[in-house]
């Protein structure tokens, strides 16, 4: 018996069948694209629907969209909320249309050039549509997964009748006049394909008109779409002192192609000018978009928009200012000063950690109310948003009793020079004043006159006992005639380690002598000098309840070229030398006992304090004086 024999596929038969297969999976494969593009149409016609039921739902609650709108801006405006209050007179919805995640994607140039549908917002009939061909659109509605669900924006909405506000019956009625017709949409839903060429995108193949050259998109292809403009600050937070923030776009389209648009609120449009910055302020978000001047070529360009806010900044502390850092007076003055604007921050203050008072003017403080010392402080407090507090400023009123608790340093000023129109001196007759003082023209190759005061630290003040204030140089220059000065203030001023400061002034008197030609001649015969106007000040000072004391200036001990008594300073020609400076303090009698400033009875007092001074610094007085007599 045969075995059977196996049959198997010809040649012919294995080609056949694998031809046959190939054209099922092709099939199938149209099949599927076809399907895909028909769901994808299927949701954006759906996504469109919903769209626009949301904009006729926003515009029933008193919404507004404009012609002006794109797509963009209509979707920004489904995702706010009315504010409260807009909310207080609307009857009906008033929070968002549409999640604040939703967000569009559009399609390249090279998905545009096919035919999937997109969508376009219909600025004449103020919706969305859907079309098949077209420059780019919006192929799909998505949401953001990394967007802010809760995040929905505020506006102002305007109901022509609302709830009950100003009026008794259930409405509040305002007549408002008709939205104004707006034109034709110039989307195009069937434009002609155009001819071919290179350019920018828009330009295809076909019958139509010639295509795009090298300068731009082709009058019969499809137009391009122009770019959105830049902000030239994309920083959203800025410090509050920053604002209002200056802000400038910048256009990246070609030349001549577009002017550029921008709007704080997304209705009303201003045209930008082009190097000219406009201002925002905190919470503003600006809208920014290009529009074309000649729509045959270019596509208005999608909105951008750009938030700016601020960040919080602290306020400046106060400035304390008292009369005196020392209660030697029975009621000391202290004034704030606000170094922030007074639109933003007022001044509190307290005593001795009290409770903080509102600052509105001087106040005063009473030494009778006080046995120790007094701490003031201060601190400036917001009135609006985006600034803190400040830190706390303080300063420290000293009781003083004794004049034995006062220790310090002396500054010494000197100014208010006088002389002839035709005097030459380093300060002027406008309050300048400077340690260093000098006059005169200098002769030949001499050098002018000057006076130096350098101060010193001093502690421990006993009453009727001197210290040294400081020093004093002077330089006996020869001058021209009528170019020297005649007299000079100095003031004294101490300013006390246990707080505050006092002044006392003084007026010196310049003497000039005469100079001896003779080189065998005595040289002192030629000196000038420094005469103390008044060795004792008219200022007092109070320590404590009910004690005073003046202040008298005295000159000491002298180096080489130089000799002194209590109230005069004379130095060789041309030579310079210095001298020490002491004061003292002499209580007195109260002012108010009719004594006068209290001078009275202490001249003795006064000559017995300058013998000892100069003894002290090791000069025979009667020698000086016999010097200066002849």
């Amino acid at each position: 018996m045969k075995a059977p024999r196996e049959r198997a596929f010809s040649l012919v038969e294995l080609i056949a069948t694998v031809g046959t297969i190939g054209v099922i999976a092709a099939v199938s494969i149209i099949a599927l694209v076809g399907w895909r593009q028909g769901v994808d149409s299927t949701k954006l016609t759906s996504d469109v629907q919903t769209l626009n039921s949301a904009v006729s739902a926003y515009q029933s609650f008193h919404g507004k969209v404009t012609a002006s709108d794109t797509a963009e801006t209509v979707l920004a405006k489904l995702k706010t909320k009315a504010n409260a209050e807009s909310a207080k007179k609307i009857a009906g919805l008033t929070g968002s249309l549409v999640d604040e995640r939703m967000t569009f994607s559009w399609q390249t140039a090279a998905e545009a050039a096919t035919s999937e549908p997109r969508a376009y917002w219909d600025s004449a009939n103020l919706k969305f549509t859907v079309a098949t061909s077209g420059p780019p659109g919006i192929k799909s509605v998505r949401f953001d997964s990394t967007g802010d669900s809760d995040s929905a924006a505020t506006e102002t909405r305007n109901p022509t009748m609302s709830l009950a506000v100003e009026d008794d019956w259930i409405w509040d009625y305002e007549d408002r006049a008709p939205a104004s017709q707006q034109g034709p949409s110039n989307i195009p839903t069937n434009p002609s394909t155009g001819g071919t060429g290179t350019g920018y995108p828009g330009g295809g193949s076909g019958p139509g008109g010639p295509g795009g050259g090298s300068s731009g998109g082709g009058s019969g292809g499809n137009p391009s779409t122009l770019q959105v403009p830049l902000f030239t600050v994309t920083e959203t937070y800025h410090p509050i002192s920053d604002f209002p923030l200056g802000v400038g776009l910048t256009n990246p389209n070609p030349s001549g192609s577009s002017e550029i648009i921008y709007s704080t609120d997304g209705y009303n449009w201003n045209e930008y000018t082009p190097g000219v910055l406009f201002y925002v302020d905190p919470l503003d978000r600006i809208f920014a978009k290009a529009v074309s001047v000649d729509t045959d070529v270019w596509r208005d360009s999608g909105v951008t928009n750009q938030d700016y806010d601020a960040t919080p900044e602290q306020l400046i502390a106060p400035t304390i200012i008292p009369s005196s850092g020392v209660m030697s007076e029975d009621t000391i003055y202290v004034q704030l000063t606000n170094p922030n604007d007074p639109e933003i921050s007022v001044i509190e203050y307290r005593i001795d950690g009290g409770p903080w008072t509102s600052y509105d003017g001087t106040f005063s403080l009473s030494s009778n109310d006080y046995d120790l010392d007094i701490e003031i402080e201060a601190r400036a407090v917001p009135t609006t948003d985006y600034y803190t507090e400040s830190s706390i400023s303080s300063d420290l009123v000293v009781v003083v009793e004794e004049i034995t608790d006062l220790s310090g340093s002396v500054v010494g000023l000197f100014s208010n020079p006088g002389g002839d129109s035709t005097m030459v001196t380093n300060l002027h007759g406008n309050g300048q004043s400077n340690s260093y003082f000098t006059w005169g023209s200098a002769t030949g190759a001499n050098h002018v006159s000057s006076l130096d005061f350098a101060g010193s630290d001093f502690s421990s003040i006993n009453e009727g006992v001197a210290f040294q204030l400081g020093s004093l140089s002077y330089y006996n220059g020869t001058i021209s005639s009528g170019t020297g000065a005649d007299s000079v203030s100095l003031g004294v001023e101490l300013d006390f380690v246990q707080g505050g400061k006092k002044k006392f002034d003084f007026s010196f008197d310049l003497i000039n002598t005469s100079n001896n030609s003779d080189p065998n001649a005595d040289p002192w015969l030629s000196a000038d000098y420094v005469q103390i106007d008044s060795a004792v000040s008219t200022s007092l000072l109070k320590i404590g309840s009910d004690n005073y004391y003046e202040f008298t200036l005295i000159f000491g001990e002298t180096t080489s070229y130089g000799l002194s008594n209590f109230d005069e300073f004379h130095v060789q020609e041309n030579q310079s030398a210095s001298v020490a400076v002491w004061g003292v303090f002499e209580k007195v009698d109260p002012p108010s006992k009719g004594k006068g400033n209290g001078n009275n009875g202490n001249a003795y007092g006064l000559l017995d304090l300058v013998d000892e001074v100069l003894e002290d610094a090791g000069n025979a007085a009667d020698n000086a004086a016999g010097v200066i007599v002849n």
